[in-house]
């Protein structure tokens, strides 16, 4: 069984990059239910043999997501104008493409020797949300942008920093991360010019 836990438990990070020992500070509502749920997980790993191994992705992003988040958000509102309304933008992520987030369930799902194992899965390099909205508009052919920031947009319980240490998961699965960024902005762009609007249910964010 793979739990997909998420980064998030780890709150702002302390040093980075973050690897799998990092202290657990999770500052979200969404983050403690991650954390309670690596330790049902682990409990029944070590109580009854269940065979469990924890992934723990960082900032998953691509065509069909779902939610509010910032790389969908800022695809929607730029396509349609110069203008933005968005959060705190001073926080920096590591954004990892799908298709790298899949294959590596794929080989730990091969790997049944590993459980009980947490592993990080991530590209190991960060950008400050700014630069990130910087990069899409620049991708989708927006040259003078104009944000603002919505108080109604920012999160008190935002993580501010995370970069994944990945090196567990090139060592134990041979993994690396293959999409760059804005390769990955691209095909994620292009799917929603695809005539793909629709299918993001919170268009309108």
């Amino acid at each position: 069984l793979i739990h997909v836990s998420s980064s998030e438990v780890y709150g702002t990070a302390q040093y980075i990059p973050v690897d799998e020992e990092h202290p657990l500070n999770p500052q979200s509502t969404y983050a403690v239910t991650k954390l309670a749920a690596e330790r049902l997980c682990y409990t029944f790993y070590k109580e009854h043999d269940v065979p469990i191994i924890i992934v723990r992705p960082f900032n998953t992003y691509g065509p069909r997501d779902t939610h509010p988040r910032i790389i969908p958000v800022a695809i929607s509102q730029l396509t349609r104008s110069n203008s933005l309304k968005l959060g705190d933008l001073s926080s920096s992520r590591d954004f990892t493409y799908v298709d790298d987030i899949v294959e590596g369930l794929l080989l730990t799902g091969q790997k049944p020797e590993l459980q009980g194992e947490v592993i990080n899965f991530g590209s190991g390099k960060d950008i400050k949300m700014l630069d990130l909205v910087r990069l899409i508009a620049e991708l989708v052919g927006r040259d003078d942008v104009h944000i603002v920031t919505d108080p109604a947009r920012c999160r008190p319980d935002d993580v501010k920093q995370l970069v994944a240490d990945n090196r567990k998961a090139r060592r134990l699965l041979n993994w690396k991360p293959k999409i760059s960024l804005r390769d990955g902005l691209t095909k994620t762009i292009n799917w929603y010019l695809d005539g793909n609007e629709g299918k993001w249910v919170w268009k309108n964010y």
